[in-house]
């Protein structure tokens, strides 16, 4: 887990650096951070619908997985004054269940036990 956090945070610093480069050219840089999202980082479970849209969706409180409409709208005139924020997109997940570094309290365990 430490290389797959430390690229998380990498990646943020590397959106704020740019944010920070770019804004005088009217350019706005953010970061979309989503929940439990489908990518091959999930090995055998990548693209298995009974868990994409099944088990994983229900681990958002929300009750589903959507980053798109939120993407869209960053890029849009609507998000213009937007720059420099990395935005949860996880349904709920990490205001419910907050961070889950400690073994037993990955509420993905209980839903696939």
């Amino acid at each position: 887990m430490g290389t797959y956090c430390a690229t998380k945070h990498g990646v943020l610093g590397l959106m704020k650096c740019a944010m920070a480069d770019l804004s005088s050219h009217k350019i706005r840089v953010n970061a979309a951070c989503p929940g439990v999202i489908d990518t091959p980082i999930l090995g055998p479970l990548h693209q298995s619908k009974e868990y994409t849209e099944g088990i994983f969706a229900r681990a958002h409180p929300i009750g589903r997985v959507e980053v798109g409409r939120t993407v869209a709208f960053l890029l849009s005139d609507e998000a213009s004054f937007i720059t420099g924020v990395a935005l949860s997109v996880d349904g709920g997940l990490n205001a419910t269940f907050g961070s889950f570094s400690t073994p037993g309290e990955n509420p993905l365990e209980k839903i696939t036990d």
